[in-house]
């Protein structure tokens, strides 16, 4: 396998994670529409403890450093809570 063959990979996985991102806001933004209309508050920060642990234990697993796997997490979190005040 070549550099532009492995280039081409990387492209390939930019462009799912592009996708998941979207398909992540699209999901946050009807689960704001859910609470709203249940009168749940907006945020869970139980929920976002366990998943934020749970993002941890993956990392883990898969030889990733946990610190850095939270710290692109909670990142994503904190674009999620600026998404959901959009609409």
């Amino acid at each position: 396998m070549n550099l532009m063959d492995l280039r081409k990979q990387i492209d390939e996985v930019d462009r799912e994670w592009i996708l998941l991102l979207k398909r992540r806001v699209d999901l946050v933004k009807r689960i704001a529409v859910v609470k709203k209309q249940s009168g749940l508050p907006a945020l869970d920060l139980e929920r976002e403890k366990t998943m934020t642990n749970s993002i941890r234990r993956q990392a883990m697993e898969l030889k990733l450093d946990p610190a850095y796997a939270e710290r692109l997490f909670l990142h994503m979190l904190a674009y999620m809570k600026i998404e959901m005040q959009v609409e």
